[in-house]
């Protein structure tokens, strides 16, 4: 399941426009502004009925912003804003995942914490944001 989640994200992710790289896995070494970092954290169970499982497969995101070519209230206030405010608008968009093998699938997205990282060529604003993908499967 995490294979499709993931490609599913990536092609959600790669609709934003305000982003330049999006990558599916963690990095290091980022090619360009703004970029968006996603990977797997957790899958939860919950059992609804004895026939229906409710899945929660939790993913990381984080918007990534270079702080040395503007100034930082700029870069943080405005264009990381901005990455993120697109982010969130394409998953509102997307939100309906429709079925995955069979399971109904939906989007939630919830924001973390917001802050800066020194890096050996500058700063960077980095938001995070925590994706789940729902599936309602029976058993």
């Amino acid at each position: 399941m995490f294979k499709t989640l993931i490609a599913n994200i990536k092609t959600t992710l790669d609709k934003v426009t305000e982003l330049a790289y999006v990558y599916d896995y963690p990095v290091v070494n980022l090619d360009g502004y703004p970029s968006a970092i996603f990977y797997p954290v957790s899958v939860d169970n919950s059992y609804i009925t004895n026939a229906e499982n409710l899945k929660a497969y939790n993913f990381k995101i984080f918007v990534i912003v270079e702080m040395t070519i503007k100034d930082k209230q700029t870069a943080f206030n405005t264009i990381l804003s901005g990455a993120v405010d697109a982010v969130i608008a394409q998953f509102d968009e997307d939100w309906d995942g429709g079925t995955i093998g069979g399971h109904r699938a939906w989007y939630e997205l919830n924001s973390g914490d917001w802050y800066s990282n020194e890096v050996t060529d500058g700063q960077q604003g980095i938001a995070e944001l925590n994706l789940t993908v729902n599936l309602m499967t029976n058993n």
